[in-house]
């Protein structure tokens, strides 16, 4: 249902690529991978259906996104290098946001963690 590319640091882009299939088609796949051994119960299978989220390009996270339908021949290839590596043939990388950022303890903060430490 859902396919998410990654990669070794969290510096790289790391595009969503999102594989639409109607339930119905995952239902059939999870029959199938039942007579492998390898598939979700009944009702845990209905429970990943009804939970399941769609991805947002809006959402930062989620961004870039790339939807490609099961049954498409050609999906977007080239968009999907482009958003990887770029016509330049480097990765790209992701700007840090403050959330991601390390800060440097200062002196204060240092005595605060060796005191309750």
């Amino acid at each position: 249902m859902y396919s998410t590319l990654h990669h070794a640091t969290r510096t790289l882009i790391a595009p969503e690529l999102h594989v639409g299939t109607q339930p119905e088609r995952c239902r059939e796949h999870n029959v199938k991978d039942k007579e492998k051994g390898e598939a979700y119960d009944d009702e845990d299978f209905d429970n990943l259906i009804f939970r399941y989220e769609e991805p947002n390009g809006m959402a930062r996270w989620d961004s870039p996104l790339f939807i490609v339908v099961e049954e498409d021949p050609t999906p977007p290839n080239d968009q999907i290098w482009d958003a990887l590596i770029g016509s330049d043939g480097r990765a790209k990388l992701v700007k840090a946001n403050l959330a991601t950022v390390l800060v440097r303890m200062s002196s204060l903060t240092t005595y605060f963690f060796r005191l309750h430490g």
